[in-house]
Protein backbone atom coordinates (compact mmCIF):
# COMPACT_ATOMS: atom_id res chain seq x y z
CA UNK A 1 0.00 0.00 0.00
CA UNK A 2 1.42 3.61 -0.70
CA UNK A 3 1.33 5.68 2.08
CA UNK A 4 1.65 9.76 1.75
CA UNK A 5 2.45 12.49 4.17
CA UNK A 6 1.15 15.22 2.18
CA UNK A 7 -2.68 14.90 3.21
CA UNK A 8 -4.28 17.18 5.31
CA UNK A 9 -3.72 17.68 9.17
CA UNK A 10 -5.97 16.52 11.89
CA UNK A 11 -7.65 19.48 13.64
CA UNK A 12 -5.60 21.53 12.30
CA UNK A 13 -2.48 19.42 13.78
CA UNK A 14 1.27 20.34 12.61
CA UNK A 15 1.90 15.82 13.52
CA UNK A 16 2.68 14.31 10.27
CA UNK A 17 -0.57 12.12 9.90
CA UNK A 18 -0.31 8.23 7.81
CA UNK A 19 -2.72 7.69 5.30
CA UNK A 20 -3.46 4.57 3.46
CA UNK A 21 -4.35 5.28 -0.32
CA UNK A 22 -7.09 2.48 -1.54
CA UNK A 23 -8.59 0.78 1.40
CA UNK A 24 -12.43 0.54 2.18
CA UNK A 25 -14.40 -0.66 4.51
CA UNK A 26 -18.15 -1.40 6.55
CA UNK A 27 -17.88 -4.42 8.68
CA UNK A 28 -18.62 -8.30 7.67
CA UNK A 29 -19.38 -10.24 10.83
CA UNK A 30 -20.91 -13.63 11.05
CA UNK A 31 -18.74 -15.87 8.69
CA UNK A 32 -14.75 -14.30 10.00
CA UNK A 33 -13.03 -16.92 11.44
CA UNK A 34 -11.05 -16.05 14.77
CA UNK A 35 -9.88 -19.24 15.96
CA UNK A 36 -8.36 -21.75 14.46
CA UNK A 37 -11.00 -22.72 12.11
CA UNK A 38 -13.94 -22.01 14.17
CA UNK A 39 -16.64 -19.50 13.40
CA UNK A 40 -16.60 -16.68 15.87
CA UNK A 41 -20.13 -17.18 17.92
CA UNK A 42 -19.20 -14.77 21.19
CA UNK A 43 -18.29 -11.01 21.86
CA UNK A 44 -16.92 -11.35 25.16
CA UNK A 45 -13.84 -13.08 23.83
CA UNK A 46 -10.51 -11.43 23.82
CA UNK A 47 -9.92 -10.18 20.10
CA UNK A 48 -13.35 -10.14 19.02
CA UNK A 49 -13.17 -6.40 18.90
CA UNK A 50 -11.36 -4.19 16.35
CA UNK A 51 -10.51 -0.26 16.90
CA UNK A 52 -10.14 1.11 13.24
CA UNK A 53 -10.05 3.87 11.13
CA UNK A 54 -12.06 4.61 8.77
CA UNK A 55 -12.74 7.58 5.81
CA UNK A 56 -16.08 9.06 6.61
CA UNK A 57 -17.36 11.12 2.89
CA UNK A 58 -19.57 13.32 5.45
CA UNK A 59 -16.38 14.80 7.09
CA UNK A 60 -14.32 14.73 4.35
CA UNK A 61 -11.81 13.16 6.78
CA UNK A 62 -10.88 9.96 8.69
CA UNK A 63 -12.82 9.19 11.78
CA UNK A 64 -12.27 5.69 14.61
CA UNK A 65 -14.99 3.05 15.17
CA UNK A 66 -14.67 0.11 17.25
CA UNK A 67 -16.57 -3.13 15.55
CA UNK A 68 -17.52 -6.61 17.01
CA UNK A 69 -16.68 -9.23 14.64
CA UNK A 70 -18.86 -11.60 16.13
CA UNK A 71 -22.34 -9.16 15.78
CA UNK A 72 -21.28 -6.82 13.56
CA UNK A 73 -21.62 -3.92 16.32
CA UNK A 74 -20.16 -0.43 15.03
CA UNK A 75 -19.42 2.37 17.64
CA UNK A 76 -18.09 5.59 16.42
CA UNK A 77 -15.47 6.63 18.88
CA UNK A 78 -15.63 10.32 18.50
CA UNK A 79 -17.77 12.92 17.09
CA UNK A 80 -15.03 14.70 15.08
CA UNK A 81 -11.82 13.77 12.76
CA UNK A 82 -9.62 11.05 14.13
CA UNK A 83 -6.95 8.56 13.46
CA UNK A 84 -4.60 5.92 14.94
CA UNK A 85 -7.16 3.89 17.95
CA UNK A 86 -4.86 1.82 20.17
CA UNK A 87 -6.51 -0.28 22.72
CA UNK A 88 -5.13 0.24 26.45
CA UNK A 89 -3.49 -3.08 27.63
CA UNK A 90 -7.16 -3.70 29.71
CA UNK A 91 -9.19 -3.04 26.98
CA UNK A 92 -11.53 -0.58 28.70
CA UNK A 93 -10.44 2.28 26.81
CA UNK A 94 -9.12 3.74 23.10
CA UNK A 95 -6.58 5.80 22.54
CA UNK A 96 -7.04 8.38 19.08
CA UNK A 97 -5.51 11.03 17.86
CA UNK A 98 -7.33 14.37 16.85
CA UNK A 99 -8.74 17.81 18.29
CA UNK A 100 -10.12 17.47 21.58
CA UNK A 101 -9.88 21.22 22.40
CA UNK A 102 -10.38 23.22 19.68
CA UNK A 103 -9.66 25.51 18.59
CA UNK A 104 -6.22 25.53 20.20
CA UNK A 105 -5.69 21.91 18.97
CA UNK A 106 -3.15 20.79 21.34
CA UNK A 107 -4.26 17.91 21.77
CA UNK A 108 -1.42 15.04 22.28
CA UNK A 109 -4.45 12.49 22.90
CA UNK A 110 -8.05 11.44 23.32
CA UNK A 111 -8.87 8.76 25.51
CA UNK A 112 -12.55 7.34 24.45
CA UNK A 113 -14.30 4.81 26.68
CA UNK A 114 -16.27 2.58 23.69
CA UNK A 115 -18.64 1.74 25.74
CA UNK A 116 -20.35 4.95 26.77
CA UNK A 117 -18.62 7.27 24.59
CA UNK A 118 -17.37 9.21 27.01
CA UNK A 119 -13.88 10.52 26.50
CA UNK A 120 -11.37 12.45 28.34
CA UNK A 121 -8.61 14.90 26.57
CA UNK A 122 -5.01 15.09 27.34
CA UNK A 123 -3.07 17.95 26.38
CA UNK A 124 0.84 18.86 25.11
CA UNK A 125 2.75 19.41 28.14
CA UNK A 126 4.79 21.64 26.06
CA UNK A 127 2.95 22.90 23.16
CA UNK A 128 4.76 25.97 22.46
CA UNK A 129 8.14 24.18 21.89
CA UNK A 130 7.43 20.15 21.51
CA UNK A 131 4.49 18.99 19.35
CA UNK A 132 3.76 15.88 20.76
CA UNK A 133 0.61 12.70 19.21
CA UNK A 134 0.53 10.23 22.27
CA UNK A 135 -1.27 6.95 21.29
CA UNK A 136 1.28 4.17 22.33
CA UNK A 137 0.14 2.36 25.66
CA UNK A 138 2.88 1.27 27.88
CA UNK A 139 1.89 -2.64 28.79
CA UNK A 140 1.30 -1.54 32.26
CA UNK A 141 -1.06 1.20 31.44
CA UNK A 142 0.71 4.30 32.89
CA UNK A 143 2.51 6.04 30.15
CA UNK A 144 2.05 6.93 26.61
CA UNK A 145 4.54 7.21 24.14
CA UNK A 146 4.79 10.16 21.99
CA UNK A 147 5.79 11.26 18.68
CA UNK A 148 7.36 14.73 19.54
CA UNK A 149 8.43 17.21 17.06
CA UNK A 150 10.64 20.39 18.02
CA UNK A 151 8.78 23.47 16.10
CA UNK A 152 11.21 25.64 16.28
CA UNK A 153 14.22 23.57 17.47
CA UNK A 154 15.03 20.30 15.72
CA UNK A 155 17.29 18.89 17.82
CA UNK A 156 14.05 18.60 20.34
CA UNK A 157 12.41 16.07 17.88
CA UNK A 158 12.40 12.60 19.24
CA UNK A 159 9.93 9.86 21.31
CA UNK A 160 8.91 11.50 24.34
CA UNK A 161 6.19 9.53 27.05
CA UNK A 162 4.02 10.99 28.87
CA UNK A 163 1.74 9.83 32.28
CA UNK A 164 -2.04 8.77 31.14
CA UNK A 165 -2.92 11.26 33.88
CA UNK A 166 -1.60 13.87 31.82
CA UNK A 167 1.77 15.42 32.09
CA UNK A 168 5.27 13.71 33.06
CA UNK A 169 6.80 14.72 29.95
CA UNK A 170 9.67 12.17 29.70
CA UNK A 171 12.24 12.24 26.65
CA UNK A 172 13.15 8.29 25.05
CA UNK A 173 14.88 9.03 22.16
CA UNK A 174 17.71 11.79 20.77
CA UNK A 175 17.80 11.49 16.76
CA UNK A 176 21.79 11.99 15.97
CA UNK A 177 20.60 12.46 11.72
CA UNK A 178 18.36 15.70 12.89
CA UNK A 179 15.17 13.23 11.17
CA UNK A 180 12.14 12.23 13.39
CA UNK A 181 11.80 9.57 15.36
CA UNK A 182 8.11 7.93 16.05
CA UNK A 183 7.24 5.37 18.58
CA UNK A 184 5.37 2.22 16.83
CA UNK A 185 4.99 -0.36 19.75
CA UNK A 186 6.02 -1.70 23.16
CA UNK A 187 7.46 -5.41 23.94
CA UNK A 188 5.48 -6.92 26.06
CA UNK A 189 7.36 -7.00 28.90
CA UNK A 190 7.55 -2.71 28.43
CA UNK A 191 11.39 -2.69 29.11
CA UNK A 192 11.63 -2.19 25.00
CA UNK A 193 10.52 0.03 22.52
CA UNK A 194 9.83 -0.01 18.94
CA UNK A 195 10.19 2.75 17.10
CA UNK A 196 10.71 4.42 13.10
CA UNK A 197 13.73 6.72 12.41
CA UNK A 198 14.37 9.46 9.32
CA UNK A 199 17.39 10.53 8.54
CA UNK A 200 17.13 13.49 5.94
CA UNK A 201 20.29 13.25 4.52
CA UNK A 202 19.56 9.59 3.22
CA UNK A 203 17.57 9.08 -0.58
CA UNK A 204 14.19 9.17 -0.50
CA UNK A 205 13.21 5.49 -0.13
CA UNK A 206 15.74 4.75 1.54
CA UNK A 207 15.75 7.10 4.59
CA UNK A 208 13.82 5.44 7.24
CA UNK A 209 14.35 2.08 9.37
CA UNK A 210 12.88 0.17 12.36
CA UNK A 211 15.03 0.49 15.70
CA UNK A 212 14.74 -1.27 18.86
CA UNK A 213 15.57 0.70 22.72
CA UNK A 214 16.09 -0.60 24.98
CA UNK A 215 14.08 1.51 27.89
CA UNK A 216 16.27 0.19 31.06
CA UNK A 217 19.90 0.33 29.66
CA UNK A 218 19.01 3.38 27.51
CA UNK A 219 20.75 1.34 24.65
CA UNK A 220 19.51 1.68 20.42
CA UNK A 221 19.97 -0.34 17.88
CA UNK A 222 18.67 -0.72 14.23
CA UNK A 223 16.42 -3.76 13.38
CA UNK A 224 15.93 -3.36 9.71
CA UNK A 225 17.70 -2.13 6.64
CA UNK A 226 17.54 1.90 5.56
CA UNK A 227 14.62 1.76 3.33
CA UNK A 228 12.46 -0.80 5.28
CA UNK A 229 10.20 0.94 7.62
CA UNK A 230 6.56 0.99 8.90
CA UNK A 231 5.09 3.64 11.10
CA UNK A 232 2.01 0.97 11.84
CA UNK A 233 4.45 -1.69 12.97
CA UNK A 234 2.90 -4.09 15.87
CA UNK A 235 5.34 -6.11 17.79
CA UNK A 236 3.88 -9.78 19.24
CA UNK A 237 2.16 -10.28 22.61
CA UNK A 238 3.58 -13.88 22.60
CA UNK A 239 7.15 -13.98 21.46
CA UNK A 240 9.83 -12.04 19.58
CA UNK A 241 8.70 -10.70 16.44
CA UNK A 242 7.38 -7.65 14.55
CA UNK A 243 5.50 -7.73 11.59
CA UNK A 244 5.37 -4.89 9.67
CA UNK A 245 5.17 -3.72 5.65
CA UNK A 246 7.36 -2.99 3.08
CA UNK A 247 5.92 -2.02 -0.78
CA UNK A 248 2.72 -4.04 0.32
CA UNK A 249 3.87 -6.55 1.55
CA UNK A 250 4.08 -8.67 4.68
CA UNK A 251 7.53 -8.97 6.71
CA UNK A 252 8.72 -10.21 10.41
CA UNK A 253 12.21 -8.48 12.04
CA UNK A 254 13.18 -9.46 15.22
CA UNK A 255 14.29 -7.04 18.08
CA UNK A 256 17.83 -8.29 18.52
CA UNK A 257 18.45 -7.60 14.28
CA UNK A 258 18.29 -11.16 13.28
CA UNK A 259 17.59 -10.82 9.61
CA UNK A 260 14.45 -10.18 8.75
CA UNK A 261 12.18 -12.22 6.41
CA UNK A 262 9.39 -12.06 4.06
CA UNK A 263 5.67 -13.72 4.72
CA UNK A 264 3.48 -14.51 1.53
CA UNK A 265 -0.10 -14.09 2.32
CA UNK A 266 -1.71 -16.89 0.72
CA UNK A 267 -4.37 -14.66 -1.78
CA UNK A 268 -4.49 -14.11 -5.35
CA UNK A 269 -1.11 -12.75 -6.98
CA UNK A 270 -0.79 -8.90 -7.19
CA UNK A 271 -2.26 -8.22 -3.71
CA UNK A 272 -1.20 -4.94 -1.27
CA UNK A 273 -1.13 -5.06 2.06
CA UNK A 274 -0.44 -3.26 5.19
CA UNK A 275 -0.95 -2.33 8.89
CA UNK A 276 -0.30 -4.99 10.19
CA UNK A 277 -1.64 -6.05 14.15
CA UNK A 278 -0.85 -9.16 16.26
CA UNK A 279 -3.77 -10.24 17.77
CA UNK A 280 -4.00 -10.95 21.68
CA UNK A 281 -2.53 -14.71 21.37
CA UNK A 282 0.06 -13.74 18.84
CA UNK A 283 -1.44 -16.13 16.15
CA UNK A 284 -3.25 -13.98 13.72
CA UNK A 285 -2.50 -10.62 12.49
CA UNK A 286 -4.95 -7.84 11.13
CA UNK A 287 -4.12 -5.89 8.02
CA UNK A 288 -5.47 -3.86 5.18
CA UNK A 289 -6.03 -5.97 2.20
CA UNK A 290 -6.18 -5.28 -1.57
CA UNK A 291 -6.40 -8.40 -3.58
CA UNK A 292 -7.40 -8.19 -7.40
CA UNK A 293 -10.78 -9.68 -8.48
CA UNK A 294 -11.09 -12.06 -11.89
CA UNK A 295 -12.91 -9.45 -13.79
CA UNK A 296 -10.44 -6.24 -12.95
CA UNK A 297 -10.60 -4.15 -10.13
CA UNK A 298 -10.12 -4.67 -6.12
CA UNK A 299 -11.62 -6.11 -3.39
CA UNK A 300 -10.58 -4.19 -0.90
CA UNK A 301 -10.58 -3.91 2.72
CA UNK A 302 -9.22 -5.23 6.68
CA UNK A 303 -8.61 -8.84 6.83
CA UNK A 304 -7.03 -11.49 9.50
CA UNK A 305 -4.74 -14.28 8.47
CA UNK A 306 -2.54 -16.88 10.44
CA UNK A 307 1.14 -15.55 11.25
CA UNK A 308 2.62 -18.11 8.49
CA UNK A 309 -0.17 -15.86 6.09
CA UNK A 310 -2.49 -18.51 5.42
CA UNK A 311 -6.66 -18.94 6.19
CA UNK A 312 -7.14 -15.35 5.14
CA UNK A 313 -10.06 -13.93 5.55
CA UNK A 314 -12.09 -10.86 5.77
CA UNK A 315 -12.91 -8.57 8.15
CA UNK A 316 -14.36 -5.87 6.67
CA UNK A 317 -15.34 -4.34 3.09
CA UNK A 318 -16.97 -0.95 2.12
CA UNK A 319 -17.30 1.95 -0.52
CA UNK A 320 -14.87 4.25 1.30
CA UNK A 321 -11.71 2.77 3.35
CA UNK A 322 -10.83 1.11 6.50
CA UNK A 323 -7.38 1.19 7.68
CA UNK A 324 -5.14 1.10 10.97
CA UNK A 325 -6.75 -1.69 12.76
CA UNK A 326 -5.98 -3.12 16.48
CA UNK A 327 -7.18 -5.69 18.36
CA UNK A 328 -8.90 -5.55 21.49
CA UNK A 329 -6.48 -7.47 23.90
CA UNK A 330 -9.48 -8.38 26.52
CA UNK A 331 -13.20 -8.13 26.88
CA UNK A 332 -15.01 -5.26 27.31
CA UNK A 333 -16.74 -4.96 30.77
CA UNK A 334 -20.98 -5.38 30.12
Amino acid sequence: MARRRDQPLVGGSSAWRWRVAAIGVAVLAANILLGSGGAATESHRPGHWIAFTRFVPALDDDATFVANLATGEVRRLFPGASISPHWSPDGRLVTILGCGNPPACTTAAILVNPDTGHYRVLLMPAPNRIFTACNIWSPDGRRLACEGEGLDDPSLSGVYTMKVAGGGLRRVTWNPTGGLDGPADYSADGTRLLFTRSDPARPEGSDSALFVTNLIRHKTHRITPWGFSDGQASWSPTAGKIAFEHRGRLYIAHPNGDPMHRVRLHVRRGYGAGDFAWSPDGRRLAFILAVPKANGGYREGIAAARADGSHVRWITTSPTFDHQPDWRPFPLTP
